[in-house]
């Protein structure tokens, strides 16, 4: 069942590649069919919560719970960018300048937080990791995707208190793979899979 449905939307992307697609359409689109393979009741808003698109309270694109000791633990945090964004940066890794920098910043009550670079969706997706009190480094997972590409990251690289001012490495990301790669199903499905 998996396999025919996975082949629905990747047939889907090929028809689409070259539109010029929102963040939200390609969410739509592309990310969450994945995600129903995955297992995830996107209709169930105690497991599923979406960005509120407020630029006043930042937060994931997507992000699925789990409970663990009757607290809330984000067991998967999404971060979407459209199908052709350059803030989808994974190319810019090797560069010189790189990305995912971060940098402290203080808000209006004194407290710090970590902030990310303009345009730079791998930075914005540590830094909102680093600043959600329910994203845990042990058992949540971060993710980016264009819907075309899907980069899962590890967490002790990703979020290694002494490198978070540095660019990252190709050894944050812990899988990236392709929606049209024929290991696809085994290298992001199964391990976006729902553990409940």
């Amino acid at each position: 069942m998996t396999t025919a449905n996975l082949e629905t939307i990747q047939k889907r992307y090929e028809s689409i590649k070259t539109t010029d697609l929102s963040e939200i359409d390609t969410q739509i689109l592309l990310v969450e069919p994945i995600l129903q393979l995955a297992g995830w009741d996107l209709y169930n808003p105690s497991f599923i919560k979406r960005a509120s698109r407020s630029k006043s309270k930042p937060s994931f694109d997507l992000e699925a719970y789990e409970y663990r000791d009757e607290s809330e633990t984000v067991f998967l945090a999404i971060e979407c960018k459209s199908l052709n964004s350059r803030e989808f940066n994974y190319r810019k890794l090797p560069s010189k300048r790189g990305v995912g920098k971060l940098t402290q910043k203080q808000h209006k009550d004194l407290s710090i937080y970590w902030a990310n670079d303009d345009k730079d969706g791998i930075g914005q997706l540590r830094a909102y990791c680093l600043r959600y009190s329910q994203f845990s480094e042990e058992d949540s997972r971060a993710l980016l995707t264009n819907g075309e590409e899907w980069l899962l990251f590890n967490n002790e690289m990703f979020l290694a208190e002494g490198s978070l001012e540095n660019k990252i490495t190709d050894d944050a990301i812990k899988e990236h793979a392709k929606l049209i790669d024929d290991d696809f199903e085994k290298r992001i499905i199964e391990q976006i899979r729902v553990r409940r």
